[in-house]
């Protein structure tokens, strides 16, 4: 009977001691190690990395391989994009590739290498990832936004000519 009462207290003492330090003091419920707010600019560049993987070889490239005509088919996709029956929204994934996921991380990217103080080869990726992305998208699409893109006061930036924007970008 002593054993029993002396194992029911151990338990009860784990199970009140053991959530104290979650919930009071140093432990924090609301951190989500899986939700990062922050990070450094290596992992934001990989991302940009990725989306100019994507981006270059993607939706983006089999679909101007379709409008070209190189890549035919005659069901599914192939069908409605090689008689060029296409909305706006059909491009919705191929602009977020675009200044998403290649440009806006690239951006994000060298400013978090500046802010930390690196310099030199790293802001010359970051750079030449943002070049590729938006010189990739005005050759896709003409007319991009482009001086615009970055300011969030603008919720609608305006369109930038084709030959604007390549001067831009190589000036």
């Amino acid at each position: 009977m002593k054993i029993s009462i002396n194992i029911i207290t151990c338990c009860l003492l784990f199970i009140f001691i053991s959530c104290e330090d979650l919930v009071n003091g140093d432990g924090n419920i609301n951190v989500n190690p899986n939700n990062p707010t922050s990070t450094g600019y290596q992992n934001i560049l990989i991302t940009a990395e990725v989306g100019q993987i994507v981006l270059q070889n993607g939706e983006s490239a089999r679909r101007s391989g379709i409008f070209a005509g190189t890549h035919t088919g005659i069901d599914r996709q192939h069908q409605g994009y090689s008689s060029y029956t296409v909305t706006t929204t059909d491009f919705d994934d191929l602009w977020d590739d675009v200044f998403i996921n290649a440009y806006r991380n690239a951006k994000f990217a060298e400013q978090a290498a500046t802010d930390e103080g690196i310099s030199g080869v790293t802001i010359g990726i970051c750079q030449v990832l943002q070049a590729l992305s938006l010189g990739t998208a005005t050759t896709l699409y003409g007319d991009i936004p482009f001086d615009e893109l970055v300011d969030s006061n603008f919720e609608n930036p305006r369109f930038e000519s084709q030959s604007t924007v390549y001067g831009k970008i190589q000036g």
